[in-house]
């Protein structure tokens, strides 16, 4: 039986890279763009924003009006035929068929069609406003969800190049004097379907890793030339997009304990000379040339990934080592950005071992984790169509698993909210985002963020705010009433999320787009006024209200339950029918 066929000529050329040291092919948007449009200037000069981007999925298989069972692959007529579907063939409707820009919520990958139309809005909509980086936190290749189309090696290569080429298009800007094409800094980071097979990356000290390697070279221009050899170790390498502000690219596969080449943590840490085991090397690394030297130099630090740092994701050592890193460096890590687990949300780096008084941020309970560690789905596999045999099943598991991690979250908040009121010397440390993907896994979703770009006031009067250029006077708790506060550079400002409402736009035209007409996407939220930060708060302090007003710390009920309906509500992207509530 033959393959269906792809897209566009595109693609065929993309997959033609199948080896790690060929240079990528120079493969045009699918829209017509202009490349030479200029960067416009930021809106507020004392800030600046970059763009937050992750889980592309982009699968050149999808098929417009296939089956959802067939992973959006295969048409009605030919399911009739010999080949295994993903699980029983469903009624056939609205619901069963693949859309022109994805099918939100059926475990499909993306189209083409969804790649090229945020790229699109990304180019014309958002880089204008002015955009001075882009951090992209992986997992562009498809899932392996169609046997009849086995992933290969090839075909991650061949996608990873094609997302390359999307991006730099996007990002391209008037030539130098030297006539050379530049790009806004791209910061990439290798997610856990970017490997073959997923989440299988092997440490190979002292020798090539074949992934790195092709990595290093798909990535040549946005990784360091000196970094090349520490990258092609452990993966790992550091970048000044901005100036005082240190972007890290972690390897979090050496960290995720679903990586099967590698074990945990040494449990006596990895302040050796010559740390051996994999995570070791890469938490090493991460102090000593990231945030030891955003101490020596006066920087703050970004640090990007695609596995988000909590417990129920990397093993319990290295979790260990890498919380009690947060808090030993808590001024210099003033952001943490991550993907892969596809929901919006927020929380804070905690240990279950103290570290002392005026150290420790939270220490939560072990055995509530190890529920969640235990029973939590494998984030590398899309969700299964909501027809099928296995999707009825998934129907309940999913969203009961959501809903237990949704508890274990607002035990997080509520629980950081009650160490705080009863002893405020306590340390507070930057929130982890982990952003909504552009995979339909609920509805796609990009995010920009805002931070200062220097050392400034910020007056809070009645809700508005000043700015000036020297610093003040700051109270930092969050229940305290503050007139002004003082913020360094790289601090971040706040976050607009983007959403496309898929099974809308696949019935009516683009136009019809309120905000942004002919274009997919529209603003989903901006935190301070979705939840009612007040002014243009957005620090750490902030972000602990937030969770404590959330679980009714120091507030009223009925301000806990709405502001609970907003985050259910961000937490899936706006997907209908996916309810999220607690016990």
């Amino acid at each position: 039986m033959s393959r269906p066929p792809l897209l566009s000529a595109v693609t065929a050329l993309a997959l033609l890279l199948v080896s790690a040291s060929a240079t990528p092919p120079q493969i045009p948007l699918l829209s017509n763009v202009d490349s030479s449009a200029p960067v416009a200037a930021p809106t507020r000069e004392y800030s600046g924003r970059f763009l937050h981007i992750t889980d592309m999925h982009l699968d050149p298989y999808y098929q417009e009006g296939a089956t959802i069972t067939s992973a959006c692959h295969w048409l009605p007529e030919a399911e009739k035929g010999e080949r295994p579907v993903f699980g029983p063939r469903r009624k056939q409707g609205k619901e069963g068929i693949a859309g022109r820009y994805g099918a939100a919520g059926s475990g499909c990958d993306s189209p083409l069609a969804l790649v090229n139309e945020t790229m699109r809005f990304v180019h014309d909509v958002l880089r204008p406003k002015g955009i001075d980086f882009v951090v992209w936190t992986g997992d562009s290749a498809r899932h392996d969800s169609d046997a009849a189309i086995a992933r290969t090696p090839s075909d991650i290569k061949s996608i990873n190049a094609l997302a390359v080429e999307y991006l730099l298009q996007t990002f391209l800007q008037p030539s130098d004097s030297a006539g050379e094409a530049q790009t806004v800094p791209i910061i990439p980071n290798i997610g856990n379907n970017d490997i073959w097979p997923h989440n299988d990356l092997a440490f190979t000290s002292g020798r090539t890793n074949p992934t790195l390697r092709f990595y290093s070279v798909l990535w040549a221009r946005f990784i360091p030339k000196e970094q090349i050899p520490g990258f092609l170790e452990h993966g790992n390498f550091v970048v000044e997009p901005t100036p005082g502000v240190l972007v890290a690219s972690i390897n979090t596969m050496y960290l995720s304990d679903a990586n099967r080449m590698v074990g945990d943590c040494d449990p006596k840490g990895f302040e050796g000379n010559a740390p051996v085991r994999a995570g070791d090397v890469v938490l090493h690394w991460l102090k000593k040339k990231v945030l030891e030297r955003a101490r020596k130099e006066g920087k703050v630090a970004y640090l990007i990934g695609h596995v988000p740092p909590n417990p129920l994701n990397y093993f319990d050592n290295c979790y260990e080592s890498f919380a009690h890193l947060m808090i030993e460096y808590s001024e210099e890590v003033v952001g943490q950005f991550y993907g892969h687990m596809n929901i919006d949300h927020f929380f804070f780096s905690s240990s279950i071992i103290p570290v002392g008084k005026n150290r420790a941020t939270t220490v939560e309970s072990a055995g509530y984790r190890s529920v969640l560690k235990a029973t939590k789905p494998d984030f590398s596999l899309p969700m299964a169509p909501r027809g099928s045999l296995l999707g009825r099943v998934f129907s309940a598991l999913i969203p009961s698993w959501i809903n237990l991690y949704y508890h274990y979250l607002m035990t997080h908040y509520k629980h950081l909210a009650h160490q705080h009121a009863k002893d405020p010397s306590l340390r507070t440390l930057h929130p982890i985002f982990v952003a909504p993907s552009v995979v339909p896994t609920f509805n796609p979703g990009l995010r920009t963020f805002s931070y200062h770009r220097g050392n400034v006031t910020v007056a809070y009067q009645a809700g508005n705010v000043t700015v000036t250029n020297h610093p003040g006077d700051a109270k930092s708790m969050w229940g305290a009433k503050r007139r002004s506060r003082s913020v360094r550079r790289g601090e971040l400002v706040g976050y607009t999320q983007y959403y496309a409402d898929i099974e809308r736009w696949n019935s009516e035209g683009l136009e019809e787009n309120a905000e942004f007409p002919g274009y997919l996407f529209e603003t989903s939220y901006e935190p301070g006024d979705e939840y009612d930060f007040g002014g243009d708060r957005f620090d750490k302090e902030t972000w602990v209200g937030f969770g404590a007003r959330m679980t009714g710390v120091g507030g009223g009920n009925r301000e806990a339950e709405r502001l609970k309906k907003l985050f259910a509500a961000n937490l899936v992207v706006k997907l209908g029918g996916v309810e999220v509530k607690d016990f």
